[in-house]
């Protein structure tokens, strides 16, 4: 399945003055040790991980049935990507860039900007498999490491190149692979 990724989540989302808030509740003494297991082996601290869950959740899957989400596994992606032919892509492509990303902008920031844009491409983009972002000036660079067959690569090609198209956007592409896809994105 395909599954959030933990990246660094500070290039998700942003920390609005280290605003917290000090919660007691109860769960499950199970799901409790599942957590704790997974922050270990992640090396990251279970208040960490809670925090992350919680982030996901309330930026991306409240909004994932509004947006019309259905999850699959990298192999049956894979195996109906393969059958898809260049100009099939593109056509969906188009409608995905242009419509899901932008309606992802707006369930989960409220308001269309560049950096609530380039979260909303970070978001989507781990439910497909590693991802790495860097700044460097006011070029944003964003490698997916999705690791599912090249025709997926050539889509998310196709996704931003339609997203950058709709937002008048500067999209480069450094790399395009079966495995991954590097690009570079920055304002006009």
């Amino acid at each position: 399945m395909l599954t959030w990724r933990h990246i660094s989540l500070k290039s998700i989302f942003k920390d609005h003055k280290n605003q917290t808030v000090n919660l007691s509740c109860r769960i499950d003494k199970d799901v409790y040790e599942v957590l704790s297991k997974d922050a270990d082996e992640k090396g990251i601290s279970l208040n960490s991980l809670v925090n992350s869950i919680a982030k996901k959740f309330t930026n991306w899957e409240i909004h994932s049935s509004d947006i019309e989400l259905v999850s699959l596994s990298k192999g049956a992606l894979e195996r109906i990507f393969d059958t898809l032919d260049d100009q099939t892509i593109q056509k969906v492509a188009k409608k995905i860039g242009g419509d899901v990303i932008r309606e992802l902008v707006f369930l989960s920031f409220n308001e269309m900007s560049f950096e609530n844009l380039i979260q909303a491409i970070l978001l989507n983009s781990t439910r497909f498999g590693t991802v790495k972002h860097e700044v460097i000036g006011s070029k944003h660079i964003i490698n997916i490491h999705h690791g599912i067959c090249l025709n997926f690569s050539k889509f998310l090609y196709n996704t931003h190149l339609a997203l950058a198209n709709n937002m008048s956007l500067k999209l480069h592409i450094t790399n395009i692979d079966k495995n991954m896809i590097c690009m570079e994105i920055q304002e006009h």
